[in-house]
């Protein structure tokens, strides 16, 4: 091994050594997952629907009810849904086709936070007055409600991560819809993984290698150094900063992006035709070239 390569190599062992020195006590404070939620609900077309941030999983999800939200199901295709407006600070009111009107509320009894908030859901048929159905045990606040225009008996509230449906009786059933929705196990490991900073490490040297023993010029390899280093040092910032979250594409696309355009100079350069040495014309017969004689 050269002496340039050796010392670059033993330079960016020596960085990545002090980096992770650096943030081992930043890093033990990183969420192992991230608790997804619910973000929406509406009705529509006979249907519940429930728009979902999965937990671990890569991009967002709608689910599907047609049960009242007993039971749900992925939802390729979302129709035009209509949900409940906020009523008031954390308060959700929808109605029926009947007459009969359904509210989600947060409600801070005297004493709070010493005392715990309720989560209730009231219930008033046509010309009478709120009447609490269900003190639902869930955190934070309500984010939303929906009511079937046609069937006055469904009613799907949302809470955090959480859906809760009521049944034909009035009871209220609770729905981890964030773990319904979320991708199998082995897609979460994948996801964890890939967004982690261990994974960034890996690919600031894998880079740099790859970089070094492709590209043609010692300038070009050391600029390739530099920006492999500054991006993951930046993205190892950032990790730190957000408790490790938010690395998976960025550890998805920036190393497409950089092989692609170091095997793009590396292809240019050996597809480009040598230079043809020039052909030395062989003495003449019979001339002797350090005595000049024939």
């Amino acid at each position: 091994m050269n002496t340039p390569l050796r010392r670059w190599i033993v330079g960016l062992a020596v960085g990545m050594l002090a980096v992770v020195a650096a943030t081992s006590g930043i890093h033990s404070l990183a969420a192992p997952t991230w608790p997804g939620g619910v973000e929406e609900v509406g009705f529509a077309d006979g249907a519940f629907y429930a728009r979902i941030d999965p937990n671990l999983g890569i991009g967002e999800r709608w689910l599907a009810s047609t049960d009242g939200g007993d039971t749900w199901t992925r939802a390729a295709w979302v129709p035009a849904l209509a949900s409940a407006p906020a009523s008031g600070r954390e308060s959700w009111t929808a109605c029926a086709d009947d007459g009969v009107c359904y509210r989600a509320r947060m409600d801070y009894p005297s004493g709070y936070p010493t005392v715990d908030s309720r989560h209730l859901v009231e219930r008033r048929a046509a010309g009478s007055d709120w009447v609490v159905e269900a003190d639902l045990d869930t955190a934070p606040a309500f984010i939303g409600l929906a009511v079937s225009p046609a069937d006055s008996s469904q009613v799907v509230a949302i809470s955090w991560r959480y859906g809760f449906a009521r049944d034909a009786q009035g009871s209220w059933h609770e729905r981890d819809l964030a773990e319904l929705g979320s991708d199998p196990a082995w897609v979460r490991s994948v996801v964890r993984w890939v967004d982690s900073r261990l994974v960034t490490l890996g690919l600031v040297v894998a880079l740099s290698v790859l970089g070094w023993l492709l590209l043609p010029s010692l300038q070009a390899r050391w600029l390739l150094q530099s920006s492999v280093l500054v991006v993951g040092g930046l993205l190892w910032l950032f990790s730190a900063l957000f408790f490790g979250q938010g690395l998976f594409w960025a550890n998805l696309v920036w190393p497409a992006v950089t092989v692609a355009v170091v095997l793009l100079i590396h292809r240019s350069r050996t597809g480009r035709p040598s230079r043809a040495e020039p052909a030395q014309s062989a003495p003449g017969p019979g001339f002797d070239p350090p005595s000049g004689a024939r």
